[in-house]
């Protein structure tokens, strides 16, 4: 796995019940890199989500990841889905669940494979690097076992539809209503020795999510611990936008020289 924060990005009363590292709060020996986070949740608890991403602006060869987390009702489980830019130029959709049993690729191009990261579980992955501008719609759905679910990537840019995979639990959920944070973590923090000058500017519009149960509804915003004056989040009627990173400078205005005024030569007499 690339990257635990999304795993471990809890409200403070559940990070008060689990002794973990939590993203969001500077721990020594820790790279310092912004992020950012929106939760948003559902009327009630559902079977499927939908959210749309953009990248509005690209970090370029960079390693940044954005996503969504859940929590399962039902069964002790829990994941998220989202895409990653890489530094070598690269990229990946991916979805994870932490006690998954088992984990079935879609379509061409696809895989799953178990991890052991802060837990067990499984991952469906396509290596593919988001594309700028391109709208996405991020499914998550519950098969007709009741078991599994779907984790799908519909392109509506360009129409394509990608099946990341089906990962089965260990019995039947539904989606914990409360439970969604959509965020952005550079995961250069994994490096100590990585710095705030060292992040890259990227901006991702999370747009308005909908579910089974209804249209989700975003409800709160805060930035990671470390590098803050580079981090914004803005949620507004499109959906939670997420800057992350020195913004560009923006180039002066040339100055326009003014047109003198025109120069009156009166009329001439006959």
């Amino acid at each position: 796995m690339f990257a635990k924060a999304g795993r471990l990005a809890l409200s403070a009363a559940a990070a008060a019940s689990v002794a973990v590292l939590i993203p969001g709060i500077a721990h020594a020996g820790w790279g310092q890199t912004p992020g950012n986070y929106a939760s948003w949740s559902a009327p009630a608890n559902p079977t499927s989500f939908t959210i749309p991403m953009t990248l509005q602006v690209d970090p370029g060869n960079y390693n940044a990841y954005w996503s969504t987390q859940f929590e399962f009702a039902g069964v002790d489980a829990s994941g998220y889905f989202g895409f990653q830019t890489h530094r070598d130029g690269g990229g990946m959709f991916l979805a994870s669940v932490w006690n998954g049993v088992s984990g079935t690729a879609g379509s061409t191009g696809t895989y799953c494979k178990p991890f052991a990261e802060d837990g067990t579980g499984k991952t469906c992955r396509w290596d593919a690097r988001p594309q700028l501008g391109h709208v996405y719609e991020l499914t998550v759905a519950r098969d007709s076992s009741g078991t599994g679910w779907t984790f799908t990537v519909d392109d509506r840019t360009t129409g394509a539809s990608t099946v990341l995979g089906t990962i089965t639990l260990a019995g039947t959920a539904t989606l914990e209503k409360n439970s969604f944070i959509s965020w952005t973590e550079y995961y250069d923090w994994n490096n100590p020795n990585t710095v705030c000058a060292d992040a890259k500017y990227s901006k991702m519009l999370f747009g308005i999510p909908s579910t089974s149960e209804g249209q989700g509804n975003y409800t709160n915003s805060w930035k990671s611990k470390t590098c803050q004056e580079l981090s914004e989040v803005t949620v507004s009627p499109a959906g939670a936008t997420e800057e992350n990173g020195p913004r560009p400078l923006v180039p002066p205005v040339p100055l326009v020289p003014p047109v003198p005024p025109a120069v009156s030569t009166g009329s001439l007499g006959s």
